[in-house]
């Protein structure tokens, strides 16, 4: 067993010596840091107890009873062959453990490497570890995961603007988790060109074409088919509803400074289309189905917070900092709670 406060400890510390220490010492040095971060929580994810995650039971019951034939049925060959390749193992843990060594270091790179400003790994780790679509969602939607990752990735090529190779990582995405198709449309909405009222016209449309089309779906897809007829609310709804609006409402502010800045738009409109998603599908679906959908849009305000923080002021800056941290600190033990993983059991431990 390994307490959550051991864990949040490792965290914080190496990644303060990462960020304090990004230009006192040689860059290798600091690289190893960083590296060093990067294996510890894949480690901890990838190995985590059986009964950690609200899906990871069910993957072991798909093992166990070689019914995960069916993603490849209905298009997702690539979750297919993952766990078609632990199957084989006789080694459920495989499945999960891959997953975690090629998700949790893209995750680490876009929140690194994609914003414009300095010290954004710190601050995206934070929010990382204290939301539902953060490190409780790695730790559950194993298929969705994968294909979040591969969109993050894909996001280099959003700011390039290289429509083929965006398209290209789309397709690939869909192929862990089938609804990553409709993703391709982040690429014309965050064209400069594009202003948010039109962001917020598409999401309302797409919404609306969803939820007219869900018999299909169900006809199609049977098993996303059940997200449909089960709206369920664990009584956690409305405080995540008010978490996500109220670090849009952040980001908005944060809007004012960078509005020239093209990473920020790009970052910030996917993350509206994710607001609009959460709640238009909150009434029909309930919290728990309605953050699955935004899921992957929501998963940018990874990228967004570091910018946030640098205020121009520095005593306002330093508050602001401490007041971030303490609050993300709490929020972290909130969201292990909800998701039921306090203490953060991890196998060997």
């Amino acid at each position: 067993m390994l307490p959550i406060f051991l864990f949040l400890c490792i965290a914080y510390t190496l990644i303060g010596l990462y960020e304090i220490n990004n230009e006192r010492i040689s860059y290798p040095m600091n690289e190893y840091i960083y590296h060093i971060l990067v294996v510890i929580i894949s480690t901890l994810v990838g190995f985590r107890a059986y009964d950690m995650g609200e899906d990871t039971t069910r993957y072991y019951e798909k093992f166990f009873d070689g019914s995960h034939y069916a993603y490849a049925v209905h298009g997702e060959v690539g979750s297919y062959l993952l766990m078609e390749m632990a199957y084989q193992l006789n080694s459920p843990r495989l499945f999960f453990a891959l997953v975690a060594f090629v998700v949790m270091p893209i995750y680490m790179k876009a929140m690194k490497e994609y914003p414009t400003v300095k010290n954004s790994l710190g601050w995206g780790y934070m929010l990382f570890l204290g939301t539902t679509v953060g490190l409780s969602a790695v730790c559950s939607y194993e298929r969705q995961v994968i294909a979040c990752g591969v969109v993050l990735y894909a996001t280099k090529y959003l700011l390039s603007r290289n429509i083929l190779k965006y398209t290209i990582l789309i397709m690939l995405a869909s192929t862990f988790h089938i609804s990553s198709f409709f993703l391709i449309v982040l690429y014309p909405l965050t064209a400069r060109e594009v202003k948010y009222e039109n962001v917020l016209i598409v999401g309302v449309i797409l919404c609306e074409v969803i939820k007219v089309s869900y018999e299909y779906i169900s006809l199609i897809l049977p098993h996303y088919g059940l997200y449909f007829t089960d709206f369920s609310d664990d009584g956690h709804g409305i405080k995540q509803m008010v978490l996500y609006c109220l670090m849009y409402v952040i980001f908005a502010m944060g809007y004012i400074k960078y509005r020239k800045d093209f990473r920020y738009n790009v970052f910030f409109k996917i993350y509206t289309l994710g607001i609009v998603l959460l709640l238009c599908f909150y009434p029909m679906l309930g919290v728990s189905v309605s953050v699955r959908i935004a899921f992957v849009c929501l998963s940018y305000m990874f990228l967004l917070l570091g910018y946030c923080v640098e205020i121009d002021n520095a005593y306002i800056r330093m508050i602001s900092k401490v007041s971030f941290t303490v609050a993300l600190t709490a929020l972290y033990f909130y969201a292990m709670d909800v998701a039921n993983m306090i203490p953060f059991d991890i196998d060997g431990f």
